[in-house]
């Protein structure tokens, strides 16, 4: 009889919890990783081969490889380079990166500020049927691994606090979240 009575309080105390953060908004949130500090995770569970594409043929065919791009194809075109992650010669995953130095990254938190070159990347994208298998974790890899040895000093991924697989992911791959970005853009 006290169990019931207490799994009963816990179970409506755990449905109140859920219906309060249910109300809050997502948060853009930035993690940041200090490159002398990478340890390479282990391997994407689907045998997937990464490259960059060039800005023509993302041009070619937006659609494969960004979400909503018809509404800022020029400000990612402009701004980045797209990464594709191919499994059988389909596109299954796509990030964009760029690098940039402080005076490029506005709205960071007074926390943290960058010391030397960084490379941002950002709307990353896995397809559903293939979530969950660390796609985008060996992708994040691929990309911290080729930035070693040059002049980068700091990888930073600016992710929507709901996406809390992207944040676990980022986190198994020391990733530190340094605080809230309300007014993040890379310029």
């Amino acid at each position: 009889m006290i169990w019931s009575a207490t799994r009963r309080a816990w179970l409506r105390l755990h449905n109140y919890l859920r219906r309060v953060a249910s109300r809050i908004p997502p948060r853009p949130l930035l993690y940041v990783l200090e490159l002398p500090s990478h340890v390479t995770p282990p391997q994407s569970r689907v045998d997937v081969r990464f490259r960059e594409i060039a800005a023509d043929e993302v041009a070619r065919n937006p659609h494969e490889y960004a979400k909503n791009i018809e509404q800022r194809s020029d400000w990612i075109r402009l701004r980045g380079t797209c990464v594709a992650g191919l499994v059988d010669g389909r596109i299954v995953y796509h990030m964009w990166y760029r690098h940039a130095e402080r005076h490029q990254l506005g709205g960071l938190p007074a926390s943290w500020q960058p010391q030397g070159r960084t490379l941002l990347f950002y709307d990353c994208f896995t397809i559903p049927e293939l979530r969950g298998r660390g796609i985008h974790t060996a992708a994040v890899n691929w990309l911290v691994e080729r930035e070693h040895g040059g002049c980068t000093l700091h990888v930073v991924a600016n992710v929507n606090s709901a996406n809390v697989a992207a944040c676990r992911a980022l986190r198994r791959l020391r990733f530190k979240s340094v605080g809230e970005m309300p007014g993040f853009e890379p310029r």
